[in-house]
């Protein structure tokens, strides 16, 4: 199992309880697929919906919304928020199983797929190319970068790209984290067609900061 169980720990404790809908994934989704046409055929499927910022966003929209989750946790509060979601909310380790058969429309993730490891990460890439209807578009957001200080500062895992646990900030006691240079994003998403990658990175002058860099993603088949 690729999936940390320190994330059901962490959501157990009430932490990573994220409400409000990703700027940067909502941006992607409206410039990139026909989600504004409000077509409740249009369906969707996120990957790590975690404390479920993303549900209301994409409820508004009207989309057949399907979730996965690794912590059961964080499954059962979205299932009482979300009770006509029920059915489509699932535990489970999407580098394993999608759970939810296809075609979708989109397939989303925000930060999810990034915490597994290298072999991981392709197994899942792999399932959901596999997924997607022939006009269907995968978005991925906050894949973290090797330009992040974090990598610079954790020990390296299974693979160059994967860290163990890193001790402290953001990703403290979660389990591993994985990053990527550019070279990287390109080999992974090598079945992939890819019609967006941006690249941004955190330039703290005063205050707080981690120094984190993200890539952006957006492909279809």
């Amino acid at each position: 199992m690729s999936f940390s169980s320190k994330w059901d720990a962490a959501y157990r404790r009430n932490e990573h309880q994220s409400i409000w809908p990703w700027s940067n994934l909502v941006s992607r989704c409206l410039r990139h697929t026909a989600l504004k046409n409000r077509d409740a055929s249009f369906r969707v499927l996120e990957l790590g919906c975690g404390a479920g910022a993303n549900i209301p966003f994409f409820l508004e929209y009207g989309a057949d919304y399907h979730g996965v989750e690794g912590s059961q946790a964080a499954v059962g509060s979205l299932q009482a928020r979300f009770p006509e979601l029920t059915d489509k909310l699932a535990a489970g380790d999407f580098t394993d199983s999608l759970i939810f058969d296809g075609p979708f429309d989109l397939v989303v993730d925000r930060a999810a797929i990034t915490h597994n490891d290298t072999a991981a990460i392709r197994r899942c890439l792999s399932m959901i190319k596999a997924s997607l209807s022939d006009a269907g578009v995968f978005i991925g957001c906050d894949w973290y970068s090797t330009d992040s200080a974090r990598y610079r500062q954790g020990e390296k895992g299974v693979d160059p790209f994967t860290c163990g646990d890193i001790a402290e900030g953001t990703f403290a006691g979660i389990g591993q984290v994985h990053f990527s240079s550019y070279e990287h994003i390109q080999d992974l998403f090598g079945g992939f067609k890819i019609l967006s990658l941006d690249h941004i990175a955190e330039q703290v002058y005063v205050g707080s900061g981690e120094g984190n860099a993200t890539w952006q993603i957006v492909a279809t088949k």
